[in-house]
């Protein structure tokens, strides 16, 4: 058994709750600075487990709770919680939790968790082996200085209590009080004899009382019957004057009904008031609204007729500028379509003209490998193996690129019908909007119109309205634009993706997480918009990842995510990316790379060069193609046309496809014949006509090619002159004609004209009300001076009748505190005749009738006689009746002690003697582990107790005194030790230095704890006055004993430090303590600066 953990609130200097956990059941040490609190911590334990806090005053109990700054503590606990493993508390359960709570009106205990009383808790620790006799398991400061100066009869009581006598002595008192009880009847007897003699006077006093207590009555009821008269008189005259406060009350009511109303009066005129300068103020600031308005339409008016007359002369512009476009267009197209069917033609030449070349170039390439054959080749066998490989392989490459020309043939048909489809809807658009324009026109008048009438339904309301509208509308657009661009940003993700995007914002600033940048679109930039597309394709999904300083936060965040279910994202922890450098195409005037269009942090290298890294963008299919072929690299054109380096999307495939089927044919062809060094007559014939047929058609496709591509550069020119200028500016020019319409802005011209009028009109009713509201408000005013001093006159007239009432309130102020004072002198009174007790009847009519002079003298009389009985014990039959009923109890008794005297004293030997045993053994045991322990601690030395014994005359004196026990002749008990010698007589402790004392106090601490061993030990700085070897040796011995016994002490030392088995400081701020768990080192470094010299 040993203690787990303990619980401090509240007590002495823990003010807060303080949890000492993960307690070794070896040895544990506390450490901290002088008034930290360690000794607050031992006596948190003491304050449960011993009975050194029992009946406590107020002030004892204020004392043990926290009294520092901050909040009042109005009670204190401190709880222990015992391992019962080996269940030495008979409870059954593995732990045993004991708490004691105090307060300045309470002191309870619980015992797991439930309420108990103190002897039950102390009881349960006797069980355990808490032992009362013995003192000794906790040691706090000074316990060892207080021992060392102990005189010998203190170490010889000190033994007895360990040896347990004390119930012996208890149980020999209690059986001496018996036989003790027999002496107290004699003196009952003698007493009673007294009391006869003392009965006599007592009854003489007794008539003499009776008299002088009727006398008394007849006194005090004439002086009650006095006051009562006075009484009445006071309570008249006081009626009257109430009557007179309350007429003046009456007019002081209707006074205060008057000013009551008037003020209520005044209050309403000025809420009139309040309400018409309110109403005037708004008028005021309506016909400045109507001033600026009117301001405004004049300004708008004198611009409007200037539009109308420039409108017209730029209308006029605009038509003849439209004419010379549709000059110009005509003729460029008239151009076009002679150069189209030029272009055709010759783009259908050329093709016809490569086919040929290709088919005749194939041939040339088969004669050229036919006659190098054998030097390839060692015969026909191996040659035939390499040809139906190149046709196998060129059959693979056929099926692919005729797969890769179907699918390119679906993408062009399906565009070509996505482009009728729109150009089908961009014809039906352009005539609904012309039928529209119309329309619209129409509408706009009848809208101005609306808009009017609306503007005069809304005025009283106008000024408000614009600025919530215009504040309302400001924020419903920025509202709408962040959610359309939001649901355009997360409408390319699944549903996880985008609701993991959405919730990492929220995840990193609730927990406050440190390196998220966020995804990888929001950390860059495109230096122009024509990137946008190759840029979107090669990054692809890539955009959305989180980029993240490390893989620790990217998993940090995912346990939040995981936990709540936040959805998906993917992380580019920069600690994890370690992209690989690219070799660009050396040929650099032909692409450029994909990062040097984006412009970005340094810091994130790595997560760009991770996606857009190994792509470049080309400015076309067939040079991306190319690249991607050769430098095994992903490139991009302009459009978004992307070849990467799995093969190439686009090109001349039909023809690629052509020229491979004719090699396969020829690679047949060769397959048929032998092989051969060189090239036969014919062959050699046919070579040389094909090398003259290629050349000649080399140069008939250089000139088709050269007037194609300059028919193809005039074609290319006309039809941009004619989509990106001339056609587009006749459609703005035609735009700008539908609006400028004049009948429109004549519209606007009449209804601006209307406008001012009506606001000239509103302008002069809005004068009108103004000075009728100035009117109202002066007579207003006028009313509120009429009335307020009305009011004044009122309050004068109160006042004069208040004054009034409060002369005639003084009064019977007066008239009460008369009162008060006879109504006390009758309660006094009527208390004293309380006071006479039960009187005789003779008392009421005895006395009615005489004069009150004649009664004083008789009551004089009285006392006098009474004086002669002062002596008298005015209990004495009370106390012959009690001390007659105890005589024969005693009696009774005394016949049964006379049986058992013998049985008493036989009792009372058995307890001396067994008393002695006792003492004698305990005596022996300590003695013996006195030497063993010294032994330890002082190798070179020995140590021994000794009894002392009284001289021979002293033990007979006690033995004659009845004092007949054996340990009775000894009278102390004494300590002789040497350190340095195992033979000399050695010193008495007096004779020892104060080291060597408190070594020695330690040693008979140990013996006495051995003889008598507790589950655990608390030692409150038992090693201050002890040099380093006798340090040393005392840390030794408690590592030792703490195999058996849970030991925990504090300490400024390291030795005791050095074998622990836990630590704890112990730090002490605002007054406040508090007890965490260190390290070894922590401890030692501690000690070690407190013992360094300053």
């Amino acid at each position: 058994m040993y203690i787990k953990q303990i619980t401090i609130q509240g007590f002495k200097s823990y003010r807060d709750q303080t949890v000492i956990s993960n307690f070794s059941p070896g040895h544990n040490v506390i450490v901290g600075r002088n008034g930290s609190g360690k000794s607050n911590f031992f006596a948190a334990i003491r304050f449960v487990l011993s009975d050194e806090y029992t009946n406590l005053q107020k002030e004892e109990r204020q004392a043990l709770i926290h009294g520092g700054t901050g909040p009042a503590t109005i009670s204190a606990y401190v709880e222990i919680v015992f391992d019962n493993s080996d269940n030495r508390f008979p409870t059954g359960n593995e732990e045993v939790v004991i708490r004691r709570t105090i307060g300045l009106k309470k002191d309870e205990y619980s015992l797991d968790k439930k309420a108990a009383t103190k002897s039950d808790v102390m009881n349960l620790l006797e069980s355990a082996g808490f032992s009362k006799s013995n003192p000794y398991y906790i040691v706090p400061q000074g316990k060892i200085i207080s021992l060392t100066k102990a005189k010998d009869s203190a170490r010889l009581q000190l033994l007895k209590e360990v040896a347990g006598t004390r119930i012996y002595e208890q149980r020999r008192n209690e059986s001496n009080k018996i036989m003790e009880e027999t002496e107290l009847l004699e003196y009952i007897e003698e007493r009673l004899k007294e009391l006869e003699e003392e009965k006599e006077e007592l009854r003489q006093f007794q008539d003499a009382d009776k008299e002088k207590r009727c006398i008394e009555y007849a006194l005090t009821q004439q002086e009650l019957e006095y006051i009562n008269k006075i009484l009445n008189e006071i309570e008249d005259d006081r009626q009257n004057k109430v009557q007179k406060i309350n007429e003046f009350q009456e007019v002081i009511s209707s006074k205060e009904q008057e000013i009551k109303e008037k003020k209520s009066l005044i209050s309403e005129l000025k809420q009139q008031l309040e309400m018409l300068k309110i109403e005037k103020q708004q008028f005021d600031e309506e016909r400045n609204e109507r001033i600026k308005a009117k301001t405004n339409l004049k300004y708008v008016i004198r611009n409007t007729h200037e539009n109308r007359v420039n409108n017209k002369q730029l209308l006029d512009q605009l038509k003849n500028d439209l004419n010379n476009i549709n000059f110009e267009i005509q003729k460029k197209e008239t151009e076009l379509s002679q150069i189209i069917p030029l272009f055709q033609e010759e783009l259908r030449k050329e093709s016809i003209l490569k086919q040929n070349l290709s088919t005749i170039e194939i041939q040339q390439k088969s004669l050229y490998s036919k006659q190098s054959r054998s030097y390839q080749f060692q015969n026909k066998r191996e040659r035939d193996q390499f040809l139906r490989n190149e046709i196998k392989s060129i059959n693979n490459t056929i099926s692919i690129q005729t797969k890769q020309s179907e699918d390119l043939r679906n993408d062009i048909q399906a565009s070509e019908n996505k482009k009728k489809s729109l150009e089908n809807e961009i014809n039906e658009i352009r005539n609904k909007t012309e039928s529209q324009k119309e329309i619209l026109s129409n509408y706009e008048i009848k809208l101005q119109e609306v808009n009017r009438q609306r503007e005069q339904l809304i005025e009283e309301r106008k000024q408000l309205w614009r600025r919530e509208t215009k504040s309302t509308a400001l924020v419903e657009n920025y509202r709408e634009e962040i959610n359309v661009n939001k649901n355009n940003l997360f409408s390319i993700l699944d549903r996880n993706q985008s609701n993991g995007i959405q919730n990492i914002q929220n995840i990193v600033e609730r927990h406050n997480i440190q390196g998220v940048y966020g995804p990888l679109y929001s950390l860059f930039k495109i230096i122009h918009e024509r990137y946008n597309v190759p840029v979107e394709v090669v990054a692809g999904n890539s955009l959305f990842h989180i980029v993240v300083d490390n893989d620790e936060t990217a998993t940090r965040i995912l346990e939040y995510m995981t936990d709540k279910n936040s959805g998906r994202v993917t992380f580019m922890p920069l600690n994890r990316l370690h992209p690989k450098p690219v070799t660009y195409p050396q040929d650099d005037s032909l692409y450029q790379t994909m990062l040097s269009v984006l412009e970005y942090d340094p810091m994130f290298e790595k997560a760009f060069q991770q996606v857009f890294g190994k792509a470049i963008i080309c400015p076309n299919i067939e040079i991306a193609s190319q690249f991607a072929r050769t430098d095994n690299i992903n490139a991009v054109t302009l459009d978004g046309d992307r070849a990467d380096r799995k093969g190439t999307l686009t090109g001349e495939i039909n023809l690629s496809i052509m020229k491979m089927k004719a090699q396969i044919d020829l690679l047949n062809n060769e397959l048929q014949t032998e092989m051969i060094s060189e090239l036969s007559n014919e062959e050699q014939v046919l070579l040389e006509r094909i090398t003259n047929e290629i050349n000649q058609k080399k140069a008939q496709l250089f000139e088709i090619s050269t007037e194609r591509a300059k028919n193809e550069s005039r074609k290319n020119i006309l039809e941009n002159e004619l989509n990106s200028n001339l056609k587009l500016r006749r459609e703005q020019i035609n735009s700008k004609i539908e609006s400028l319409t004049l009948q429109v802005e004549e519209t606007k011209y009449n209804n601006y004209s209307n406008d001012l009028t009506k606001v000239s009109a509103d302008l002069k009713q809005l004068e009108q009300k103004i000075s009728e509201f100035e009117r109202n408000i002066d007579s207003i005013t006028k009313k509120i001076m009429k009335e307020n001093n009305a009011l004044e006159s009122i309050q004068t007239e109160l006042e004069t009748v208040q004054n009034k009432q409060n002369k005639y309130q003084s009064k019977s102020e007066k008239y009460l505190a008369k009162r008060s004072r006879y109504i006390q002198q009758r309660e006094e009174s009527m208390f004293k005749i309380r006071e006479l007790g039960v009187l005789p009847d003779e008392a009421f009519e005895k006395y009615q009738n005489i004069d009150r002079s004649v009664l004083e003298k008789k009551f004089k009389d009285a006392k006098e006689i009474l004086k002669k009985y002062s002596h008298i014990n005015k209990k004495a039959f009370e106390q012959y009746d009690n001390f007659t009923k105890q005589r024969n109890v005693l009696n009774y008794r005394k016949d049964e002690l006379d049986k058992s005297a013998q049985s008493i004293a036989n009792l009372i030997n058995v307890l001396d003697q067994r008393k002695d045993e006792a003492i004698e053994r305990t005596f022996k045991q300590v003695s013996k582990y006195f030497s063993e322990v010294f032994e330890k601690l002082v190798p070179a030395g020995r140590g021994q107790l000794i009894m002392l014994k009284r001289p021979p005359n002293e033990i007979n004196d006690s033995q004659d005194n009845g004092k007949d026990s054996y340990i009775d002749q000894y009278f102390g008990v004494a300590i002789k030790v040497s350190f340095n010698s195992k033979t000399d007589e050695g010193l008495l402790i007096e004779q020892l230095s104060g080291g060597q004392k408190s070594l020695v106090a330690l040693a008979l601490i140990f013996s006495i704890q051995q003889c008598d061993p507790a589950p655990f030990y608390l030692f409150d700085e038992i090693d201050a006055n002890l040099d380093a070897a006798h340090r040393k040796a005392v840390a030794a011995m408690i590592h030792e004993l703490s195999k058996d016994g849970q030991f925990t002490t504090t300490t400024f030392r390291p030795e005791l430090i050095e074998n622990a088995n836990q630590f704890y400081g112990v730090t002490f701020v605002n007054k406040v303590s508090s007890i965490n768990n260190i390290s070894k080192e922590n401890a030692l470094s501690f000690v070690e600066s407190e013992t360094k010299p300053q």
